[in-house]
């Protein structure tokens, strides 16, 4: 018993290392300035979320290493990690978990934001930045635009029609909308279909994704 624990310690601590060690380690990218001009290098980001800076060395033996303010360039790559700069408006309701109540009706932020490339395609790739709940996009040609639900509570008269335990809001999904009006007519049954039952997370986008973009290159 006591080699088998040591054992599953060693295993949990080497891969921890190694996740450290990526984390903190300089890898080979490029970020394109708001001017567009192309700076390669080596890069140490810090997050893979919400990126405010990130630190550049020219060469990866450079003793010293110049922090670069992400609102200053356009987009990044590191490795296998990607990020654009956007600037725009994004939804803020969400439902909150513990009380299943609506919360920051009709609110939105607007600014720059760090979207986290998930995955790249023709004619369609998805992005994720998460601040108080997960944000997901969607890019097509040079346009990118946040998917989102709305929301709202659910009327007197509505919950009458339930015999027992009523819903205390009703769920728009809009994104499923979104998708359809960017594909249109060119979706095939099976993808309608993918749309139709669609969830508002990682797994479920990217195979939709995935489905549109390969039917796309036939």
């Amino acid at each position: 018993m006591k080699t088998r624990i040591t054992f599953h310690v060693v295993i949990f601590l080497l891969f921890y290392s190694n996740s450290f060690s990526q984390k903190n380690n300089f890898t080979p990218g490029f970020y394109i300035k708001q001017n567009g001009d192309t700076v390669k290098g080596f890069l140490k980001i810090k997050s893979d979320n919400q990126i405010a800076t990130f630190e550049f060395k020219k060469m990866p033996a450079d003793s010293n290493s110049s922090v670069v303010y992400f609102d200053n360039c356009r987009e990044l790559a590191a490795g296998s990690e990607s990020f654009v700069n956007w600037s725009g408006t994004i939804h803020m309701t969400y439902i909150d978990k513990f009380d299943m109540a609506i919360k920051n009706p009709g609110k939105f932020n607007n600014g720059s934001f760090s979207l986290h490339l998930i995955l790249k395609g023709e004619p369609l790739s998805l992005y994720y930045y998460r601040d108080l709940f997960d944000h997901y996009f969607v890019k097509k040609g040079d346009a990118i635009e946040e998917l989102y639900s709305s929301y709202r509570n659910i009327t007197d008269w509505e919950k009458s029609k339930f015999i027992n335990n009523p819903p205390t809001y009703i769920v728009n999904p809009v994104f499923r909308d979104q998708i359809t009006a960017l594909i249109g007519e060119e979706l095939t049954k099976r993808q309608i279909m993918l749309i139709e039952n669609l969830e508002y997370d990682k797994q479920s986008l990217v195979k939709l994704f995935k489905s549109i973009n390969k039917s796309k290159q036939k």
